[in-house]
């Protein structure tokens, strides 16, 4: 059960599954409520992320083991500037996800930066609990942010 699972198994599944359902190996829906759900299972874990908005969001993602919740992470954001070119945001915040968003830096701290855009992940903890904060500024002022907060539920 969850107290004898490693949490570096919990870590890698975590990290893997997050990587499918970004990358469309996933099964995804549109719930009646307009939510988003997506959903990754391997064996007897799944994972599950709902999100609703858009350019404000929120969400969360839950960690199944044999049909039971045992871990949780809910986040909130979204664009602070109105002054800003979102494709060109959001082709940042791909292309800085991508480069930061690997198994060395799930759940620690990473960032990345080109000549109009920086990304920072900060963040205290560790898989059975954390919380932490994802910021993009350009030109020294934020324009983006996700607060996120998780970790193992019983």
């Amino acid at each position: 059960m969850v107290n004898e699972m490693n949490p570096t198994f919990l870590r890698n599944f975590i990290y893997r599954a997050k990587t499918s359902v970004r990358n469309g190996l996933g099964k995804g829906y549109k719930l009646p409520s307009g939510e988003i759900k997506l959903i990754f299972q391997l064996g007897n874990l799944k994972y599950v992320n709902i999100c609703c908005g858009k350019n404000k969001f929120s969400g969360r993602e839950i960690v199944f083991y044999d049909g039971k919740p045992i871990w949780s992470l809910i986040y909130y954001g979204g664009i602070v500037s109105k002054e800003l070119n979102l494709s060109k945001l959001y082709s940042f915040l791909k292309l800085s996800i991508s480069q930061s968003f690997d198994e060395r830096y799930f759940l620690k701290q990473s960032s990345f930066a080109n000549k109009q855009f920086s990304y920072k992940d900060h963040n205290n903890g560790d898989i059975e609990n954390f919380e932490g904060k994802e910021v993009v500024s350009s030109h020294g002022e934020v324009v983006y942010f996700v607060d996120y907060a998780g970790g193992l539920i019983n």
